[in-house]
């Protein structure tokens, strides 16, 4: 079994943070950029996850534990609204549906 360590969790966040970069560029050449504010919060709060879990095996307290995971409930939720509002609370449903 893998044992995660410290800096593994810190490739991670550098792999999260250049794959948000890299959609955010192809987002906005394909003239889809609304979407890149979603794209943010999605990975935000995975991130914040993680941070979570780095936090965690460094061997911090609770509390300080907490913060990033109360970080990712908030982006969660935001990316859920800016989801819901942009995809489908206003539109009326298609016809045939």
């Amino acid at each position: 079994m893998i044992e995660f360590t410290a800096p593994m969790i810190d490739a991670i966040l550098a792999a999260v943070a250049i794959e948000f970069l890299a959609l955010a560029y192809l987002l906005r050449r394909a003239a889809r950029g609304f979407l890149i504010a979603p794209l943010f919060f999605f990975l935000a709060s995975g991130a914040a996850l993680m941070v979570a879990l780095r936090f965690s095996l460094d061997g911090a307290q609770a509390p300080l534990i907490a913060i990033p995971m109360l970080a990712a409930l908030f982006l969660h939720a935001t990316f859920l609204a800016l989801s819901y509002r942009s995809f489908g609370a206003d539109r009326p449903p298609r016809a045939g549906k």
